[in-house]
């Protein structure tokens, strides 16, 4: 078990299993939804993927909107290209970290609009929808946040690419 969680980077370990670990914690204490085994491994795992979707969904839905949204009439979120960061991140090695700590503070924002999410669907949705109809949701859900988030992976390696063919 140590051997598996030391070949766990720091980002997925803070981004992934935290982060599902509390939305895991919060789903068992306040809904029926909450996964808890007796196996420690098999909770570990199923935390680690919902922690997971809930960083995909973040990147696909929660950044991009952050991005656009304006406050005061500034941008909210004033964000750098990505050969920006790289330059950056060579001659400042605390901003990787700082980057890594944001992201943990916007897959657990969006934890907690999932849970609210949950939360709705397990007081009051359950009671008109069926659980099949429901498990179908969440998995074409499920299925569509990951092609969206292989299709921005796929993106990000022809951008890395195409910059290292003109370097």
């Amino acid at each position: 078990m140590s051997e598996l969680l030391s070949k766990i980077s720091s980002y997925n370990l803070y981004n992934y299993l935290l982060v599902g670990f509390v939305y895991n914690m919060l789903l068992c204490h306040y809904t029926q939804l909450g996964y808890v085994d007796e196996s420690i491994l098999k909770t570990l795992i199923v935390c680690y993927v919902m922690g997971l979707f809930i960083a995909k969904l973040a990147s696909l839905f929660l950044e991009p909107l952050l991005i656009r949204l304006h406050w005061n009439n500034k941008k909210f979120l004033k964000w750098r290209n990505k050969n920006e960061y790289l330059e950056a991140s060579f001659k400042d090695a605390k901003i990787p970290i700082l980057l890594e700590e944001a992201n943990v503070c916007r897959n657990i924002a969006m934890a907690i609009f999932v849970f609210f999410i949950c939360l709705l669907y397990d007081k009051y949705v359950s009671i008109y929808i069926s659980m099949i109809v429901a498990e179908c949701l969440f998995y074409v859900i499920a299925f569509f946040i990951c092609i969206f988030s292989y299709k921005k992976k796929i993106r990000q390696i022809s951008d890395r690419i195409d910059k290292s063919r003109s370097a």
